[in-house]
Formats: C-alpha cells, sequence, structure tokens
C-alpha cells in the first residue's frame, strides 16, 4: 500500500493536461531520446566487442544505469518508465465515483494519461532515430566502414521483427519496469521507516566534516531523488542483467525497449544503406517497434493499476464502469487521447 502510494505521488508529474504540460513532456522526451541514442549506440558497440556472456551483461547494465540518471539528472524523460508511476496516480483518484460528474473527471484524467505516455514515446523516438544516425556518420567517415556489417546488421534486424519474439520480449521487459517502480517505492520507505534522514541529520561526523547547512542540504537532495536514483539504477541492471541470469538457466528471454530499440534498428539500417528501406525485413522490424512500445507501457500499467487497485480494495464493478465509460469516450472523441485539447484565449 505504501509502495503504491510513493508511486502515486510521483506518478503526478507524468500526467499532462493541457497543450503547455503536453509540449514541455515531449521536450522533455526528445532530450531523453538524445541520451538513449547514445545508450543504444554504446550497448550495440558492446555487443560488437569480444566479451564474456556476464561481463557483457555487466557492461551493459552499467551503460543502462548511467545514461538512465542522466536523463534523470537533466530533467529529460523516458517514456517507458512513466505507466508504473501513472496507474498509481489514477488508482489513488478511484475512491470516490459515486456521481456522473466523478466519473467523468476520472476518465479525463485516464485520457490525459495516454495522451501523454503517447507525448513521450514520440518525443523519444523523435530525437533516438536522428541521434544514432549522427553517431553513425561519425564512425562511418572517421573509420571508413558502417558500425556493423552486413551478416551482422541482418540479424540484429531479425531479432526486432514482429513476426519472431519481439511482442513476448516487449512484455518481459514491460514486466521489468514495473519491477523497477516496485523496487524503488520500497526503497523510498524503507529509508522512511528506519529514519535514515534524521539519523544522517544527527550523525556528528558528517556535521563537523560537511558543516549542518551544507549536511542539510545533502539530505534535502537524498530525500528528493532516492527514488528516482533506485529506480533508475535498478531498471538499468534488470534490462542488463535478467537475460544473462535467466540464458543460463535456459530461458531464452531478452529486453525490447522501445526507445533504445529504435535506436538499435536505425544503427543497424543505417549500416545496410539506403535501398535496404524497401526490404520486407526493415519493415518487420520497423512494425515490431509499434509492438513493442505497445507491450512495454501497457504490461507495466496494467500489472502497477492491478497491485494498487488491489492495494485500495476498489470493487470490480467500479473499474468495469470506467472501462465502458473510457470506451464511450474514446468512440465519441478519438483525437482527444492523442492530441490536448486547445486552450482558451484569453483576453
Amino acid at each position: 500500500m505504501k509502495i503504491a502510494e510513493q508511486n502515486a505521488e510521483a506518478g503526478e508529474h507524468y500526467i499532462t493536461r493541457n497543450s503547455n504540460e503536453y509540449n514541455e513532456m515531449f521536450r522533455k522526451a526528445a532530450g531523453g531520446g538524445i541520451i538513449a541514442g547514445l545508450i543504444a549506440f554504446t550497448k550495440t558497440f558492446m555487443e560488437e566487442m569480444s566479451l564474456s556472456y556476464f561481463i557483457q551483461g555487466i557492461f551493459k547494465s552499467i551503460n543502462y544505469s548511467v545514461g538512465f540518471i542522466g536523463i534523470y539528472s537533466f530533467g529529460f524523460t523516458l517514456a517507458t518508465r512513466q505507466p508504473a508511476m501513472t496507474a498509481n496516480a489514477l488508482a489513488a483518484k478511484m475512491h470516490n465515483l459515486n456521481s456522473d460528474k466523478e466519473r467523468s473527471s476520472l476518465v479525463d484524467e485516464v485520457v490525459n494519461l495516454i495522451r501523454s505516455q503517447g507525448a513521450s514515446i514520440l518525443g523519444n523516438v523523435f530525437l533516438v532515430i536522428p541521434t544514432t544516425l549522427l553517431i553513425f556518420s561519425i564512425i562511418f567517415y572517421a573509420q571508413g566502414a558502417p558500425l556493423m556489417d552486413k551478416e551482422e546488421a541482418l540479424k540484429t534486424l531479425s531479432h526486432y521483427s514482429v513476426l519472431g519474439l519481439t511482442p513476448i520480449h516487449a512484455a518481459f521487459t514491460g514486466f521489468l519496469l514495473w519491477l523497477s517502480s516496485v523496487i524503488a517505492g520500497w526503497v523510498h520507505n524503507w529509508s522512511v521507516y528506519h529514519e535514515i534522514p534524521q539519523a544522517l541529520a544527527s550523525h556528528r561526523k558528517l556535521k563537523a566534516m560537511l558543516g549542518p547547512s551544507r549536511l542539510q542540504r545533502w539530505i534535502t537532495l537524498y530525500q528528493k531523488h532516492l527514488s528516482g536514483w533506485v529506480g533508475y539504477i535498478s531498471l538499468g541492471f534488470l534490462l542488463g542483467m535478467s537475460p544473462k541470469i535467466l540464458g543460463f538457466f535456459g530461458i531464452p528471454l531478452d529486453v525490447r525497449h522501445v526507445t533504445i530499440s529504435s535506436g538499435t534498428i536505425t544503427l543497424a539500417t543505417a549500416s545496410l544503406g539506403i535501398d535496404f528501406l524497401y526490404h520486407s525485413q526493415f519493415w518487420l522490424a520497423f512494425i515490431g517497434i509499434f509492438f513493442i512500445g505497445i507491450m512495454n507501457v501497457s504490461v507495466s500499467f496494467f500489472l502497477a493499476f492491478w497491485v494498487a487497485l488491489k492495494s485500495r480494495r476498489i470493487k470490480s464493478s467500479i473499474r468495469d464502469e470506467i472501462y465502458k465509460e473510457v470506451f464511450t469516450r474514446f468512440k465519441k472523441s478519438p483525437t482527444s487521447f492523442l492530441l490536448p485539447p486547445k486552450q482558451k484565449a484569453t483576453n
């Protein structure tokens, strides 16, 4: 229950309700896309190196974690990190739904949430593609050859084909995205329960070394960012090490993150040349990106939403009523799920 409440508070920041907030979300996601492009390049570069299976997983985990912390530190957004947070924020509003007005307000929030996720994914992908193309161009002109040879590039595209295991891998990634939010919430609550900030504030050696005012600034920083740091670092290691650990036990699950996958597909396609855009293998991977995005967001969201509803003991009849009203709203105004409402002009 406490973890759901912690994530609900964080999730409020990821829901946009007007065009200004929508545009700001897109800009933050675009910044995240630039860093994700660097992550995708470094990941691909590591895969080209002759590293052992386990060491490659460690290096990938560090690459993901450093990149994600960079996105967080610059105030940018990683789209698929949001659903597990926003689901809890949504469930927190489902207690008092006795009137039509209250239910309509909740449906408005569902629409805002879906639209916000769309803005985040669009912003991430919109910038990750040109970023990886720029990196590819620099590498190409520096060494006179593409990052991948033809065989490796074709193999990479086949891994992301919609006809393969891509949807399953993407759903597994959605589970890891949700799990990272649970870990972040648990660590935050553990810190509060054990009164870690108070213990740091009363630590004599820290006071003498940093001074009271500087120590308080560090404690404030710790309280504000602990959940974010833990969430992104745990996500990085979950994405990097889970396939390696499961592979050791013969379970062939891999990760497919929509933003990083978009960058990887861009690098592979660029290595094959522009003519390959007409090849069916490219389009199968391109369509696979849509499935990756859908599975990343939906699995992460519904796991968090289900846990949040269970923790708040929301009746199934209320949930069914909300689902019906969301579907009715979609039939009436499908564009509202994609585009923000126009703001009224003020005199």
